[in-house]
């Protein structure tokens, strides 16, 4: 099966939403779609790790060329891929490539005026041919269009300190994340950064620039809006905390702090406890991957649990969801593969796609009366579970069909919840 006719296939089992889904490189993998194209599963794999993901569901549904474009050149110049090999892989998605075909790969400093050398003279100014323009400074630095007021990305991998242009206005989502040249099996940041300066200019972080940076020790920020506190990067105009980059077994989160961001926690491995205090949101991936990370209480103020939110937390061995959750978004606890206890209340509705999915240790699990939809693969690979009681509503159904649809295993004992 070849690319595009793999990414179709995934797409007419689980819906379109499974684009935003970084987990969709293993799923194309699984179905031998890169067998003719090798570089395709390192170059989608970067672009998911960089949190593209939302963008391709996005230009997916909207079939703007326009847009397709600037992704594009986005992300040539964020992730520095070959436009030719780049476009082949988009154009797999469905995407309209024509316009975005005509992209040349190399920048030159033709079409630059004198007075943008004059305001930009610390930086080097390549311009494309689609009218894009980006600035480099001498420490590899990358900044966007229009006058450099998008710090993209830090380009240098040895680099241990580095201050983020005055003038600058935002600092955009995984800015600070080097993929290695070799996709593993555990991600791992090749960025050396320790110290971080953020001028007084910024007015918006997108999610975590920082995530899996395992040698940040320090975020300077001169700025009102933004504030460091306890090793945590937090927006103070929203109360929303950015990025945690401390290498402590316990972070403990301002009582006034209502949503953990996106990524804000991923890829931490010390991490073992956290005190939630009156969060109401945990965002999409906010925990992913902290390997350390071994008990979940989460408390009552919280209402929203994000997708993945506890994805690949493999040393969770007990996770309490409080009756304020109405539903267990996609995949937001797979990978936990000590998890051996976890209640769910009957104010659950709702369980997503994969859900659960490789959740190896637990033996016995009991979905209350109140949840109306299982999602596909919820409970797949979960090589342990002998026992599941079900809502009264799939009482009708095969083993057969439970296998097929969410997953249980051959010899799981199907029980229904009263």
């Amino acid at each position: 099966m070849n690319l595009d006719q793999a990414i179709k296939k995934i797409i007419n089992d689980h819906g379109t939403d499974i684009l935003k889904d970084r987990r969709l490189v293993s799923m194309l993998a699984d179905l031998q779609a890169f067998g003719q194209l090798p570089y395709a599963a390192n170059m989608l794999r970067q672009i998911y790790a960089n949190g593209y993901g939302v963008k391709i569901h996005q230009l997916y549904c909207s079939q703007d060329q326009t847009e397709v474009a600037a992704f594009l050149s986005e992300l040539r110049n964020k992730l520095g891929f070959d436009v030719e090999m780049l476009g082949k892989v988009l154009y797999a998605f469905s995407l309209p490539m024509q316009r975005a075909g005509k992209q040349k790969q190399g920048g030159n400093s033709q079409g630059v005026t004198s007075q943008e050398q004059r305001m930009f003279s610390d930086l080097q100014v390549f311009e494309y041919n689609d009218g894009t323009k980006t600035y480099v400074d001498k420490y590899g630095g990358i900044y966007c269009y229009p006058n450099a007021e998008k710090f993209n990305s830090l380009e240098n991998i040895n680099i241990h300190n580095y201050t983020i242009r005055k003038g600058t206005k935002i600092i955009t989502d995984g800015a600070f994340v080097i993929p290695p040249d070799e996709w593993t099996e555990v991600f791992v940041n090749q960025s050396s950064i320790r110290k971080v300066i953020i001028p007084d200019t910024v007015v918006e972080i997108e999610a975590n620039p920082f995530r899996g940076c395992r040698y940040l020790r320090q975020i300077v920020v001169n700025n009102t809006k933004f504030k460091v506190i306890n090793d945590m990067l937090i927006n103070f105009d929203s109360n929303r905390l950015l990025a945690y980059f401390g290498n402590g077994n316990r972070a403990h989160i301002p009582c006034w702090v209502n949503t953990i961001a996106e990524d804000a926690f991923s890829f931490n491995v010390s991490l073992k406890h956290v005190d939630f205090n009156e969060v109401v949101c945990i965002e999409e991936f906010a925990f992913h991957d902290c390997l350390s990370l071994e008990c979940i209480s989460v408390p009552s103020s919280v209402k929203e649990i994000g997708a993945y939110a506890f994805a690949g937390c493999k040393s969770i061995r007990e996770i309490y969801i409080p009756d304020s959750i109405t539903s267990i978004e996609d995949g937001v606890f797979s990978g936990c593969s000590s998890l051996t206890d976890i209640s769910i209340p009957n104010t659950i509705t709702s369980i997503g796609v994969r859900a659960f999915e490789d959740c190896e240790s637990f033996y016995e699990i009991t979905i209350p009366n109140s949840v109306t939809n299982i999602g596909k693969y919820a409970f797949n690979g979960c090589k342990s579970l002998r026992t599941i009681y079900l809502p009264q509503i799939f009482s009708n159904q095969s083993h057969k069909y439970l296998e097929d649809n969410i997953g249980i295993n051959s010899y799981c004992s199907v029980y229904t919840t009263y």
